[in-house]
């Protein structure tokens, strides 16, 4: 009877993982903009600058009480602009966990030619990039930097540090939130009928020996 039990488990362990399975086009992928000139045109803002300062965050609308995702803020000291930035920084959004989300990956320290969109779904306009716009390295952008050509110096100096500060989730509540949108949620539906299939498996096997 244990082979009933060994099937179960390897059958459950087939349904977690095909939602984490590579598809043949993968949505972020599909959607990049290949031209840097029409993802100008497409983007809200366009500048290069470097990143200072991250913190993980819960993305929520606190007044409909809802929570979307568990992302990165990202503060860039913003050096040359394109479109959209005069500021001398900007804080940006992305989805926490790279490419598998659609965010993107940044670095403290390392410099970026950034697309960036405005997003108010939570209630606040707020600026945000993923994996599937033309944000790179700035070391990598040369390709984008030819054709979009020379871009501007911010005239408007600004601190965001305090601003900063709004975004951090610092009580067990929002971490709570967070690790269950990142991590728990978006398998739910596969892990629970998972564990209900080994349960019963289980409880068969028992059943079968007990009328031996």
């Amino acid at each position: 009877m244990n082979r009933y039990l060994i099937l179960s488990v390897v059958f459950g362990f087939i349904l977690v993982l095909l939602p984490i399975l590579p598809s043949s086009c993968f949505a972020c992928s599909c959607a990049f903009q290949r031209d840097p000139i029409k993802a100008l045109d497409e983007a809200g803002a366009v500048f290069s600058g470097k990143v200072i300062e991250m913190k993980e965050d819960v993305w929520e609308n606190r007044k409909k009480g809802e929570v979307y995702e568990w992302r990165h803020v990202v503060r860039i000291a913003v050096e040359q602009s394109w479109k959209g930035m005069d500021q001398t920084e900007v804080i940006v959004m992305t989805n926490a966990g790279g490419e598998d989300s659609c965010g993107y990956e940044f670095k403290v320290g390392e410099s970026y030619l950034v697309y960036a969109y405005k997003n108010n779904s939570t209630g606040v306009n707020e600026w945000h990039t993923s994996y599937y716009s033309r944000t790179a390295l700035l070391s990598s952008a040369s390709g984008d930097l030819e054709k979009i050509g020379q871009g501007s110096t911010p005239s408007e100096r600004v601190n965001l540090s305090e601003q900063m500060n709004e975004y951090e989730a610092k009580n067990y509540y929002y971490l709570y939130r967070r690790y269950y949108q990142g991590w728990i949620k978006p398998y739910l539906y596969y892990i629970v009928p998972v564990v209900l299939l080994m349960f019963v498996s289980c409880f068969y096997v028992i059943i079968k020996r007990r009328r031996k």
